[in-house]
């Protein structure tokens, strides 16, 4: 060590982290000037992307980009950003020297844009990092369902670098704390919807494929487990409760408006054989106030007079739908807190399971004969 260091006495701090920089293996680190040409480049950077130094120094950092992206301007509204905000964060596809692409992460975008103000609290900065790593974790398992289901429907490529597109606009437009505004107006209403779907878990997904469903519930269970997350950063962000609310159109405009695109490119492009019902019409708010059309005296003769079919919420009793439909409202309102909220009793029975050690991608959410009783949350 000793040895080492008297080597390194005679170089400069700039060289000194140049030799740092070039030892880091598993990250990209380069650096472009103001017109986006690369102009420094470390091994990781090699490693990841496939150019040499010789190769990449010089040239623009736009090579990273898909065309779909460089046609869109992605690359200069990148610039625009960090010429502006000093950095720029998004998620998306990028393009190694030999053409093939690689997965390069807005939720996560949002934790780093606000992390020195969260570790100014080590109780808020131990929040963000757990969530930070939850959501890490859902988004790997979901990126490889949906490349997947690229690889079967290349159509669904576009669908699919339109929403991520979509959130990059969202953290370039907006600060950190309308971000987390929009997490928790999210994640509030995610107590009550997914009490519903797990309390009801047999009869929405009993007869489906149990690989699916097994994935639904394990990320249902989590985002129960970890309700409050968003909220918890939020408040220290903006103490302003109004604020939230004052962004709850724009959150579920926003939320609609891309389930909506989504939908609809899913159902241009599998076939109705393959997925057995509108995926727009499952995702369509009109579907749940159309249920409710149908209950009550005389309701079955209406959907039948009608030629309404079973919608997904057709096997849940009114009083549980009517129930959640009022938690939704409450979940909007300033002082709402997600703890304070009903639990399903399968999350506290998954989470058991998952300290056990049980596979939980193919644990349905039913507890073993031989699980203790349930006591207790989830949190």
């Amino acid at each position: 060590m000793q040895a080492h260091q008297s080597k390194l006495d005679g170089i400069d701090d700039t060289a000194r982290l140049q030799l740092l920089i070039d030892a880091i293996v598993d990250y990209a680190i380069y650096m472009i000037d103001l017109d986006g040409t690369v102009r420094s480049w470390n091994s990781g950077a090699q490693r990841l992307k496939g150019y040499s130094p010789d190769e990449i120094i010089g040239r623009s950092f736009a090579s990273f980009y898909t065309p779909d992206d460089r046609a869109n301007g992605l690359p200069e509204r990148a610039l625009s950003v960090a010429a502006r905000e000093g950095r720029f964060s998004a998620e998306g596809w990028r393009v190694r020297k030999d053409g093939s692409r690689f997965w390069a992460s807005v939720i996560i975008d949002a934790v780093r844009k606000a992390q020195r103000e969260f570790d100014m609290d080590p109780d808020i900065a131990a929040e963000a990092q757990a969530f930070l790593r939850q959501e890490a974790q859902h988004a790997a398992a979901h990126r490889k369902h949906m490349l997947a289901l690229i690889e079967r429907y290349p159509a669904l490529e576009k669908c699919y670098d339109d929403a991520v597109a979509s959130y990059d606009r969202l953290i370039e437009q907006y600060p950190a704390e309308y971000h987390w505004a929009y997490i928790a107006n999210l994640e509030a209403t995610f107590t009550p919807l997914f009490k519903v779907v797990l309390d009801n878990r047999d009869a929405l997904f009993g007869s489906g494929d149990q690989r699916v469903a097994s994935l639904l519930m394990w990320h249902f269970v989590e985002e129960i487990e970890h309700r409050s997350s968003g909220l918890t950063l939020y408040r220290h962000l903006r103490a302003d409760p109004w604020y939230r609310v004052k962004h709850v159109k724009s959150t579920f405009t926003h939320v609609g408006d891309l389930s909506t695109m989504i939908a609809k490119t899913f159902d241009d492009v599998v076939p109705f054989a393959e997925r057995g019902a509108s995926a727009e019409e499952l995702l369509s708010i009109r579907l749940l106030v159309g249920e409710f059309k149908y209950r009550g005296p005389g309701g079955a003769r209406r959907r039948a007079r009608d030629g309404g079919l079973p919608t997904l919420f057709n096997a849940v009793p009114t009083r549980e739908l009517a129930a959640m439909v009022w938690r939704l409202v409450l979940s909007q309102t300033p002082h709402h807190d997600p703890t304070e909220q009903p639990l399903p009793p399968s999350a506290d029975h998954w989470m058991r399971e998952y300290d056990r050690g049980t596979d939980m991608t193919t644990y349905f959410g039913r507890p073993p004969a031989d699980a203790p009783p349930s006591g207790g949350s989830a949190n």
